[in-house]
């Protein structure tokens, strides 16, 4: 239902667009990265609790991204609150990173991305999911990568956090997104 669904929808956005012939399809999120570890669980014997470094330092930045499955292609870019005007910046930087292509964001129906504030670049088309339906954005799975590699770690300012995450974000091979966006029934409707 839901691979019918969303390949109607982009029929109808790609239909009602003008201007440049290409288009990609991009999906959209956000996420926190802080001082306050992040836990996973963790395997011991049975009886025996594992001793985990743990960091409650309130102290955090969002990351904001855009993934393209069907190339491994991200943008992402690193900013200090969520709210409008900080999405406002990261639309444009990326309408500007993508000049030459009409770009199609597939996010959640987040407040701030259908502030009345907003201006959306006339090379960037907003597609909304349905609500509380994060399993259906594959940039989630991103975050989670990301996330998975600095669970139970303690960092001594959030400036050595950001350049670990640098790093590992430098580190994800185009062949990785993909593999880790790439889902079966969003890859059909955007073959269809």
């Amino acid at each position: 239902a839901v691979q019918k669904k969303f390949s109607d929808i982009l029929r109808i956005h790609l239909g009602e667009r003008r201007g440049p012939e290409r288009f990609r399809l991009f999906f959209q999120d956000e996420s926190r990265f802080g001082l306050h570890s992040v836990e996973r669980r963790r395997i011991a014997a049975r009886g025996v609790k594992p001793k985990v470094t743990q960091q409650m330092t309130f102290e955090y930045y969002y990351l904001f991204g855009a993934v393209e499955p069907a190339t491994g292609d991200d943008f992402l870019l690193e900013l200090p609150a969520l709210n409008t005007e900080t999405f406002q910046v990261f639309i444009d930087a990326f309408s500007q990173q993508y000049p030459s292509t009409t770009n199609i964001m597939i996010m959640d129906r987040g407040a701030f991305h259908m502030a009345r504030d907003l201006v959306i670049p006339g090379n960037v088309t907003f597609i909304f999911l349905p609500p509380y339906s994060p399993e259906l954005n594959p940039i989630e799975r991103y975050w989670k990568h990301l996330k998975d590699q600095i669970a139970w770690r303690a960092f001594e300012d959030l400036q050595q956090l950001k350049d670990h995450v640098a790093r590992l974000i430098c580190e994800t091979t185009p062949e990785r997104v993909r593999s880790l966006t790439q889902f079966p029934f969003f890859m059909v409707a955007i073959n269809g």
